[in-house]
């Protein structure tokens, strides 16, 4: 499927609000005050968590991975193999610099922070079975951020499959058993499936009507996807299928405003969004680092409150820079793989 550049931008932005999240709670857990209800500023960032900015990514993902096919299973083979190894990829190249950058820094700063110290207190036997069950099984034992990799590999094949509807089948119908299965998954009211639900949802936006808003209806839909991110929901299955839906409805503002796909799809937003994987796994490898080894040691002439907002503009671009370099070692490695399989036939 030809990549749209607005979305790989939208991709980006919500991985940027996660990667500004996961900075501000391992270096400036101060800061995070401001996201409580009663601040001045809560009307304006209350809400916008990087839970809400997986969801998006969760409902974009099912945009692309349902899109219709003809039914093949060795099609959906291929790409079951190919979507488990992109995320097996990442997983265990972040893991495995993490864990080496790890010891490395504690060798020369002798600062860890809490995450490099756990890595350092397992040692060597259980970093190297974390590692192989990070990286093959798609666990999160040491990077945080892989918490939702099996959730993104399943949700990705639920999609696919449901692809594979035949087009024979009304749109109507197909949206309807899109939204019957959602029901079906929520009913079993397990955490598990709502990531799976989530990124259905995007699916149901290819049965909505191409056509352009108006502007009343534009303000209406914003303001109510405003009102639903206040609502004081604790963190759980029900808040993260909300912001499922909230998703949903900035797509469908973004997709029927033109000036809004020309503003996201200036560089280098799409380029970012492209990489957005490796920024995901690697950004609190990057952070963990830092606080290890250059933070501490600026810190001695630096006051903290100085340091640590200069610091984010350059950790960013260690996070551009470390994705960037997964992405293309991931490339290369699918290139010898095609190149491979081409021989061979």
């Amino acid at each position: 499927m030809r990549r749209v550049q607005w979305i790989d931008s939208a991709r980006f932005l919500a991985i940027l609000v996660i990667m500004v999240g996961h900075y501000l709670a391992m270096l400036c857990p101060f800061m995070l005050r401001f996201w409580e209800p009663g601040q001045a500023v809560w009307w304006l960032v209350g809400g916008i968590t990087g839970k809400l900015s997986v969801a998006i990514f969760f409902v974009l993902l099912g945009y692309y991975a349902g899109k219709p096919h003809a039914a093949s299973v060795s099609a959906f083979l291929r790409y079951a193999l190919r979507r488990y190894i992109q995320l097996a990829f990442f997983a265990f190249t972040a893991t495995l610099l993490f864990l080496l950058g790890g010891y490395l820094s504690a060798w020369l700063f002798h600062t860890p922070d809490e995450n490099v110290f756990r890595i350092l207190s397992d040692g060597p036997r259980y970093n190297l079975l974390y590692l192989l069950r990070d990286g093959f099984l798609l666990e999160d034992h040491y990077i945080d951020t892989l918490w939702c990799m099996r959730d993104l590999f399943l949700a990705s094949l639920i999609c696919r499959l449901f692809g594979f509807l035949p087009e024979r089948l009304r749109p109507s119908l197909r949206a309807l058993l899109g939204a019957a299965l959602i029901v079906l998954l929520l009913l079993l009211r397990a955490d598990f499936f709502i990531w799976i639900c989530v990124a259905l949802l995007g699916c149901l936006l290819r049965f909505v009507p191409a056509q352009t808003l108006r502007s009343p209806v534009r303000l209406a839909l914003l303001l109510v996807s405003l009102l639903l991110l206040k609502l004081p929901l604790a963190e759980g299955p029900l808040l993260f299928f909300l912001e499922g839906v909230i998703g949903c409805i900035w797509f469908l503002l973004v997709s029927t405003g033109e000036r809004l796909q020309h503003l996201l799809s200036r560089s280098p937003l799409p380029w970012l969004g492209r990489i957005c994987l490796g920024l995901f796994v690697i950004h609190t490898p990057v952070y963990s680092l830092l606080a290890s080894s250059l933070i501490p040691l600026l810190g001695r002439v630096l006051p903290e409150a100085a340091l640590l907002p200069l610091f984010f503009p350059p950790a960013v671009g260690l996070c551009i820079m470390g994705a960037w370099l997964l992405h293309r070692a991931y490339m290369l490695l699918l290139q010898h793989t095609r190149k491979r399989q081409a021989v061979a036939v």
